[in-house]
């Protein structure tokens, strides 16, 4: 089995079977096409998700991904920000109905939450 590890505890991942998933249309969009996170990009591009030679049009490709996410996705930054602002105090606010995220183990939280943490230095 799969899961998040942190210093602490290991959560279990879904569990995903052999059927179809939809992407979730409530993403970034540049230029009218679906900015997905550089990992799932990845994935779709070498499990080759589309079948062969037909990525839609309102997907981004991979280097529209590395080019965009990097905005879109701050836990990537939060060494270079421990180093820069030492000490800073942060606040992470969640809600019991999440926005885009549909695992119930909510691994951004935890990225976000151990990424602030003491590696971080913040």
């Amino acid at each position: 089995m799969t899961g998040i590890s942190s210093a602490s505890r290991k959560l279990a991942a879904p569990q995903l079977d052999s059927s179809d998933h939809r992407l979730a249309l409530r993403v970034p969009a540049v230029d009218g096409k679906r900015v997905y996170s550089i990992d799932l990009t990845k994935a779709l591009r070498d499990n080759n998700a589309f079948g062969s030679g037909e990525w839609p049009d309102d997907v981004a490709h991979l280097e529209l991904a590395k080019q965009t996410w990097i905005f879109q996705d701050s836990t990537r930054m939060y060494p270079e920000v421990g180093k820069k602002i030492p000490g800073l105090h942060v606040l992470l606010v969640f809600a019991r109905y999440d926005h885009v995220q549909p695992a119930a183990v909510k691994p951004h939280i935890h990225h976000a939450y151990d990424g602030s943490s003491p590696g971080a230095k913040l």
